[in-house]
């Protein structure tokens, strides 16, 4: 179903900054469960521009994917309040179930850590592929269609100003008439209670009622008057530009309908397919229209998914863990993939994982979340350089080194996370911290700001808080993170490819 006005956020210039793409503010998610609520997302921020890569980190319940899969309806069963929950300048919050089915590859495409999840067994991977393109190409058409009738019916985007413009005039009507009545009931409560105090005798109390209806009723009409005025003049301001753009809007509607039915065209839909396919690295892939998805391997099938997600050609893409189940070589090209992604359409990418290290070459910026909460923030640079909350210093502690084989699995952080059906009233992470001070088990800490793009919810930035030393297996690891931005500065100056140095490089 095609979205209407009211979906859309008025006035976004004031709402989004220019090119945000997703806004996010004080985000809360809860569960029913057996024991209680779970809090499973406790109040967080988060803004991506378009284009972005943006990585949010954490171990398994931290909140990560819960959070992103509000922005698509995928949090069935859960209560979700947010102050703020745009994507693509639509506010999430007022979607309706049945509009889901547009929002999804229209504006927001979901990649799955398990790609069979997404893929229909019995269906071969061009018909799946074609199906997306099908599907988004009659949704745009539905909704283009739904705009112009829209703007026909106003008479174009002055008529749809004059529109809001009378919307406004309205509730402030409605406001008026509220006013008017809730004093007007006052009023005539406080005579009967002077009435019944023998303050005034029945005739004067009917004398003034009399007055007092008078003056409302006077004082109602002369607001409807002001207001019919109004809207007369909009309404027929509007009906003038109606009647005059109405050819013009027919002619857009009508160029809607070719271009849906030119680009749902068996041959035009399967040469995109095949580019489609060609893009994201299947080989031949002429001859593998009629395959179906057993017949490839996990990391095609990944990609797959992939071009599934980039077919419907939306604004965002959520790759939700896309790599773990893959080994490290074939890891890198998917990454590599996605990354290309934003280069070659320009889609903004959100990047989910709890392997930090995923994330370094990749992102442009991270959230570290831990417990529903997020951590620490800042641009991929500052992350690893200057780590600063003592969650963060053991998610890069947890890295292997290259020493112990590149397909060393994560070393496991100390200490179990909290039970978010009562969570800890100071930090979540204070149990599992070693460097933990006495405020920590007593009150959350606030985000910090340590720069305008770097942020970390910890008390030992407070400027009373004792000094504590970054631990030494983290300062190394910070060391060669340095040295390997300073690589990539350097190369992005000379317009070269980004290669990440040996690991064991001084």
């Amino acid at each position: 179903m095609p979205l209407s006005s009211k979906h859309l956020i008025n006035d976004s210039s004031k709402l989004l900054k220019e090119n945000q793409i997703i806004k996010v503010r004080n985000l809360k998610v809860n569960f029913k469960v057996k024991d209680g609520l779970l809090q499973a997302v406790r109040g967080i921020d988060l803004s991506v521009y378009k284009g972005q890569i943006i990585g949010i980190v954490g171990e398994s319940g931290s909140g990560k994917s819960v959070s992103v899969k509000s922005l698509i309806g995928f949090n069935d069963g859960a209560n979700i309040e947010a102050n703020n929950l745009n994507l693509s300048n639509i506010d999430i919050l007022k979607i309706k179930k049945k509009d889901w089915c547009y929002i999804r590859g229209t504006y927001v495409s979901y990649i799955p850590q398990d790609p069979l999840m997404s893929l229909n067994p019995t269906k071969t991977i061009g018909r799946q592929v074609i199906e997306a393109i099908y599907a988004s190409e009659k949704n745009k058409y539905k909704q283009k269609v739904y705009e112009l009738k829209e703007k026909m019916s106003c008479g174009g985007d002055e008529g749809i100003e004059l529109k809001r413009q009378l919307n406004e005039k309205t509730d402030k009507y409605n406001e008026i008439l509220k006013s008017k009545k809730e004093q007007f009931d006052k009023d005539k409560r406080s005579l009967k209670e002077s009435l019944d105090n023998n303050s005034i005798d029945q005739e004067a109390y009917k004398s003034s009622l009399k007055s007092l209806e008078e003056q409302y009723k006077e004082s109602v009409n002369n607001a409807t008057n002001v207001y019919n005025e109004t809207k007369n003049t909009l309404s027929e301001r509007i009906k003038q530009l109606s009647q005059l753009n109405k050819g013009n809007y027919e002619a857009e509607i009508q160029e809607a309908k070719n271009t849906y039915i030119n680009n749902t065209k068996k041959d035009v839909a399967k040469k995109k397919v095949i580019e489609i396919l060609e893009f994201i690295g299947i080989e031949n892939a002429v001859s593998r229209l009629n395959a179906y998805p057993h017949e490839f391997s996990g990391g095609m099938r990944q990609r797959i998914v992939i071009a599934i997600a980039v077919a419907t050609q939306p604004d965002v893409i959520i790759a939700d863990e896309p790599t773990t189940a893959l080994d490290v070589t074939i890891q890198a090209k998917v990454l590599s993939l996605i990354k290309k992604l934003r280069e070659i359409y320009g889609i903004t990418v959100i990047f989910i994982s709890h392997n930090i290290a995923l994330v370094a070459n990749f992102c442009d910026y991270i959230y570290v979340m831990y417990a529903g909460k997020i951590v620490e923030q800042g641009l991929t640079e500052e992350i690893f350089t200057n780590p600063l909350h003592p969650y963060t210093w053991a998610l890069l502690e947890s890295i292997p080194d290259s020493s112990d084989g590149a397909n060393q699995k994560l070393k496991p952080i100390d200490g179990t996370p909290p039970n978010l059906v009562t969570p800890p009233k100071g930090d979540a992470f204070a149990a599992r911290n070693k460097y933990a001070i006495a405020l920590d088990f007593e009150k959350q800490p606030p985000l910090f700001e340590v720069t305008d793009t770097h942020r970390a919810a910890t008390w030992l930035l407070h400027p009373k808080a004792p000094k504590v030393e970054v631990p030494k297996e983290v300062q190394e690891k910070i060391n060669k993170s340095k040295k390997a931005f300073e690589i990539y500065v350097k190369q992005k100056k000379e317009n070269q490819t980004y290669i990440i140095p040996d690991k064991n490089s001084k």
